[in-house]
């Protein structure tokens, strides 16, 4: 991946008090998701297909603003 450059999926910062992320598929908002399934799923309606395993070592998924344990506001990351 070039520097400068997002990964293909970006999970990005929880925003929503009550839980969720908003997700984006290159580039496109894909939708939120509440927890790890959710992403598989969404991603998966963009021709993606990934595995709970791949969510935390792919390179094709970016994490912003928290890992995939990170769902609410106050779990994120500064």
């Amino acid at each position: 991946m070039e520097q400068g450059r997002s990964a293909p999926i970006v999970v990005h910062t929880p925003t929503i008090p009550e839980g969720g992320r908003a997700i984006s598929v290159q580039g496109r908002a894909a939708g939120v998701a509440h927890d790890a399934q959710d992403v598989i799923l969404l991603v998966r309606r963009h021709g993606v297909e990934l595995e709970r395993e791949d969510l935390d070592r792919s390179p094709l998924v970016e994490w912003r603003g928290g890992d995939s344990a990170a769902w609410k506001l106050s779990d994120a990351s500064p």
